[in-house]
Formats: C-alpha cells, structure tokens, sequence
C-alpha cells in the first residue's frame, strides 16, 4: 500500500505518514497523491531536508552517507549508485572532482531505511552501530 511513489520513490508509512503531515495533506488515506505534480516534489523536498538532512553529504561528494540517508541497503547498490552520480558529474561538468566517497562509514552499514532524522544523524555522528 505505501510502495514507492514520486520522485523520490517514497517508501513506508513511517514515511508516508510525516510527509503527509508536514504538507497538510493526507498521505496515509490516499497514498497516491505521492505520484502527482502537485506533491511530488514537494515530498521529494520534505525527504531531502527535513526527514533526512542529506545536502551536507551531497556537497560533500559522500555518496556512502547519501545512499545510507535515503535508505538503501548497503552492498553492491551503493558502487552502482556511486558511478552513475559520477558519469552525471562528468557529463553535466566534464569531469569528475577529485574526493568523491563511495564507500559508506561501517557504522551506516545495516539497514538505515525506517531512522527518524535524530536516529540517522546521532547514528552517523557519534559513530553506533546497527545490529
């Protein structure tokens, strides 16, 4: 029922739910607002920067930290991810910066997707773990 939607693919009702919240709008009771012009970029926005505060891991080139603050499992997924950010990066800049991180910090490497923001960030600051 709260499959991925939008943009971003917004996954879950521990998703759905805040994001509908924070927008006035009922996500829960009618999920497929998600798909709409109207919300989903705003949704995609909302993921962004308020549920996850992924633009300092963006700016920074840390792919590893972007792929954990969205959600994905790490593995092979985070290397694909990495090389397509790259061949974007060459394509819109012709190059590609030195320092791009592709590798997630061992401690972001279980399963990230359903962390509140808090969780995420005292998870990728004071360096737990996950089981």
């Amino acid at each position: 029922m709260y499959g991925g939607r939008g943009y971003i693919q917004l996954t879950g009702d521990f998703n759905y739910g805040p994001a509908g919240q924070y927008l006035g709008i009922d996500l829960l009771g009618n999920p497929d607002l998600a798909l709409s012009l109207q919300w989903s970029a705003p949704i995609a926005r909302w993921y962004w920067t308020v549920a996850r505060n992924i633009n300092p891991y963006a700016d920074n080139l840390d792919m590893g930290r972007v792929n954990a603050a969205i959600g994905y499992p790490a593995g092979a997924e985070d290397q694909r991810r990495c090389d397509s950010f790259k061949s974007a990066l060459q394509y819109l800049t012709g190059s590609i910066p030195a320092g791009v991180i592709c590798t997630r910090p061992a401690k972001l490497k279980g399963d990230t997707s359903q962390l509140t923001r808090p969780q995420f960030d005292a998870l990728a600051k004071n360096g737990g773990g996950l089981g």
